[in-house]
């Protein structure tokens, strides 16, 4: 067979007993993306007969195919009425239709023509009668440009959790039953929201003739409506009222009485909390299992008392299929029906709600009885919760071992974590079920990484000494100037010649994003024994003060070229402003408002926490604990406040921190305090794992950009050149760096990190919000947020990775070294470690063998060492 279908992972997609819903498949054909109709018909057919297509829907309750292409009525109704024919199903028989429906292709129906402003609950189909479809199917013939998400239920899991918030309904109806009441207006009475009536040809007139006369007519139409009930009669407004008793939900019990209004409301709720959204591409073919999962195609309304009510009634399994033409509100959809199996599995359909047996049904198709069986509560937060108390449980036991004799950093080591534990991985991180949608993903994303940046900031400019920005200005403006702007155009020629279709201004706007170094990363080579006896203080604490600082002034660069983008780009409306616009906007709201309000802001705050934790502190007003933990509460306050205004909250952060210090009462107070460590050891592990689970992996290989064998090569580019000749180059005026070897040192650890994936996601923001033309993306940047992504993430990724191993395999190739030339008896090798040794104090309990050869050790240590020897 040409055509193959390969697992896909469905961006919302939620796990429930253990199996997704839905199940993706991807159409692969043999020699192109979309292969033609009759080979999709011919693949589809032997799949579905050879029974994978009804293990994956009992297992699963749905399965989305994406990538049949030629999206069209004719084209689903081929597809879905071939894989419904091959498994033994055949079209459903639409009796009582209360809905108004146009044929479009063979089996194949708008779903509800009825005003888009009525809410349609969510519910399985034909739950008002006793004779329903087993399966239903929903097709995407042209892609919402904006919103249009289709939302979907897992029954099961509906009941599981009405059974634990309204057990008073389940009891009830269990005792009483339900009924439901419909009225049928005749023809030409119809109503405004729907116009349908009895004598539709899916409702009750399906034997219809065109001589029949009144009497006959409604003869036929009782015909039709004894296959549903007994219980019906004409009004004198000649409309028709049905009472149908179901076993399960409608909207008042089987004795007539009305079901609490509470209860309904509890419903709705319980019920909107446990919908998914999909967004369906154009061509996408959904296959619904209707005992397992409920649709809900329409509009925001629907009838609560439905989306409980599947009925355990003798039926023939049957199925209905239904294509959405999602537009901005996905009101319209087209059905086809197909199928009941002869050989169907559930020859007496056993629903999720089998109140009389007071069980329901699972995946795989066991009964637990809910009176008696204890359940596990397998819920993403318990697991979530278990994976990441486990994880910093598990790494803390050999934590020692890692950083400091290893030299491991916990950002690498988590970030693999995540990844194993990702939908990529054994799937217990499932970023897409917990947002529900991508950009909730994104959006969760970027205020995790605003949170950790803005409480790591603080931090760092705790840690700086007294006065430290006012003392090395001069320095610091080096580093985040001259070094940083030349960091930024290094970075966006190199990812401009790499993709050379990508206008230089979209360039820059990337290389901004990956400018900044990280402060995150950075501590793995200004703290803990590495530092120690390798870094000399001064140069660990200039690190810490420029990564601090240039994390927040990311936003000139960024911005500078957004504003032009947007107004001097190929899609700009001149209508807007020009260029001088943009300048306007980059001095007046990015120079002025963001970046120096910051810094106003920044003092402020933390010159009221310092003076205000003095008084405090004098007065006996503050115990310990409070006293250590005030640090973090300035970072989410200036955060928070700081935010609000939509000002650089992270800038302000580093600021309000190092102000907060400026007598240096505080750091000295909590220099031997473990509690600031702790909290950054917590967030580091956290937020990396959660890259590990987010990051768009299968994007390296698989986008319409960049190939990997480009991102490689410019992944090592980058870390090479983007920073470390600048630094070079201009060592000689910073004191702190005190030769070319230090200066070698700095300016290679520059990682790349979390900053860059916050301002990635800020581009993104903008593009979303800034750079459209009406509700579409302008056609400039059509690719511009894809290329963003990819090329950030992917150097980010490499920067955790090069810069977590450097030191490690440093190590190992100094260790060999020395093994080697022992084993090789070299004279020379000897003389030199010798001499080396020589000017170490091997009984100084502060000084070890250096981890790394003469080239890369710390000159203080081997002073301090020198002076001890004399």
């Amino acid at each position: 067979m040409s055509i193959t279908f390969e697992p896909l992972e469905v961006p919302g997609a939620r796990t429930y007993y253990g199996n997704a819903l839905p199940y993706g498949l991807q159409v692969k054909g043999a020699t192109s993306d979309t292969p033609a109709i009759a080979e999709s018909v011919a693949a589809l057919r032997e799949f579905s007969a050879s029974g994978k297509l009804q293990e994956l829907l009992d297992r699963h309750g749905a399965v989305l195919f994406r990538g049949f292409g030629h999206p069209s009525a004719q084209t689903f109704s081929d597809l879905v009425c071939t894989a419904e024919e091959a498994r033994g199903y055949k079209p459903f028989e639409q009796i009582g239709l209360a809905g108004k429906r146009s044929a479009a292709s063979k089996n194949v129906w708008t779903a509800n023509e009825g005003s888009s402003a009525k809410r349609f609950y969510q519910h399985n189909e034909y739950a008002r009668y006793t004779h329903f479809p087993s399966n239903i199917h929903f097709y995407s013939v042209k892609k919402a440009p904006k919103g249009g998400l289709s939302p979907i239920a897992h029954s099961a899991n509906v009941f599981d959790k009405i059974s634990a918030e309204i057990p008073e309904l389940v009891k009830d109806v269990h005792e009483r039953g339900l009924g439901m009441k419909m009225v049928f207006r005749a023809p030409g009475k119809e109503g405004t929201d729907n116009q349908f009536n009895w004598a539709g040809e899916f409702s009750f007139g399906q034997e219809f003739l065109p001589t029949d006369d009144e009497a006959t007519k409604r003869s036929k139409v009782e015909k039709q409506v004894k296959r549903l009930t007994s219980d019906y009669k004409w009004n004198e407004d000649d409309s028709l009222e049905l009472t149908q008793y179901i076993p399960d939900l409608p909207s008042e019990y089987g004795d007539g009485s009305p079901i609490p209004r509470k209860y309904l409301d509890k419903l709705i709720e319980v019920v909107d909390k446990e919908e998914l959204y999909l967004s369906l591409e154009e061509g996408d073919i959904l296959f619904m299992d209707n005992y397992q999962a409920g649709p809900h195609l329409a509009s925001k309304q629907y009838d609560p008392v439905r989306q409980m009510s599947e009925t355990p009634m003798d039926t023939a399994p049957s199925s209905i299929a239904a294509a959405t033409m999602v537009e901005q509100d996905p009101a319209m959809t087209l059905r086809v029906t197909p199928q009941p199996i002869a050989n169907s599995p559930r020859q007496d359909p056993i629903t999720t709600l089998h109140l009389h047996e007071r069980a329901f049904l699972n995946h795989k198709g066991q009964v637990y009885q809910a009176d008696t069986m204890p359940t596990l509560e397998v819920t993403n937060f318990n697991i979530i919760v278990s994976l990441l108390g486990g994880w910093i449980a598990a790494f803390g036991l050999v934590s020692y071992l890692s950083k400091e004799n290893l030299y491991l950093s916990e950002a690498l080591i988590s970030l693999l974590a995540g990844v194993a534990f990702s939908p990529s991985g054994v799937n217990f991180i499932r970023p897409l079920e917990y947002a529900g949608t991508g950009e909730n993903v994104e959006a969760i994303t970027l205020n995790f990484t605003r949170l950790v940046l803005g409480v790591q900031l603080v931090i760092a400019g705790v840690q700086l000494p007294s006065r430290y920005l006012q003392k090395e200005w001069k320095s610091l403006s080096i580093l985040v100037g001259i070094v940083m702007a030349l960091m930024w155009l290094t970075t966006s020629v190199l990812v401009w010649a790499f993709i050379p279709e990508l206008p230089f201004l979209h360039a820059l706007a990337i290389g901004a994003c990956v400018t900044p170094t990280d402060p995150i990363l950075s501590n793995a080579i200004v703290k803990g024994k590495f530092a120690e006896h390798n870094v000399p203080e001064k140069l660990q604490q200039i690190i810490v003060a420029e990564s601090g600082a240039n994390d927040g002034l990311g936003y000139p660069f960024l911005f500078l070229a957004l504003y032009l983008i947007k107004y001097t780009g190929e899609g700009a409306n001149p209508a807007d402003g020009n260029a001088m616009t943009a300048m306007g906007l980059w001095f007046g709201e990015t120079l002025a408002y963001v970046i120096v309000l910051s810094v106003v802001y920044g003092v402020v705050a933390g010159w009221a926490a310092k003076d205000l934790l003095h008084w405090a502190e004098k007065r006996d007003y503050v115990d310990k604990e409070s006293f250590v933990v005030f640090a973090i509460a300035l970072a989410l306050f200036v955060l928070g406040t700081c935010g609000m205004i939509g000002s650089d909250d992270v800038l302000a952060c580093f600021v309000a921190g190092n102000v907060f210090t400026w007598d240096d009462w505080f750091r000295l107070q909590t220099v031997n305090d473990s509690f600031h460590p702790t909290i950054d050891m917590l967030l580091n592990m956290t937020i990396f794992m959660w890259f590990g689970a987010v990051c768009p992996w299968s994007d390296f290989v698989h986008n319409q950009v960049i190939s990997i064998y480009q991102l490689i090569p410019l992944g090592i580019l980058v870390l090479l050149i983007r920073r470390l000749p600048w630094v070079l180059a201009a060592h000689k005026y910073i004191h702190q760096i005190s030769d070319v070897r230090e200066a070698l040192f700095a300016g290679f650890f520059g990682p790349i990190g979390v900053s860059a994936i916050f301002y990635v996601y800020i581009l993104a923001q903008f593009i979303d919000r800034s750079l459209v033309d009406g509700d579409e993306v302008r056609s400039d940047v059509k690719h511009f947020r894809e290329i963003s992504l990819v090329v950030v993430w992917f150097l980010a990724v490499c920067s955790v990775v090069v810069h977590g191993l450097c030191i490690p395999i440093a190590k190992v190739g100094f260790y060999a070294h020395e093994k080697v030339s022992e084993h090789l008896g070299s004279n020379s090798d000897r003389d030199s470690e010798a001499a080396t040794q020589s000017h170490l104090s091997p009984n100084s309990p502060n000084v070890e063998t250096p981890l790394l050869p003469k080239s890369y050790q710390s000159f203080e240590s081997i002073r301090r060492g020198e002076a001890a020897h004399a």
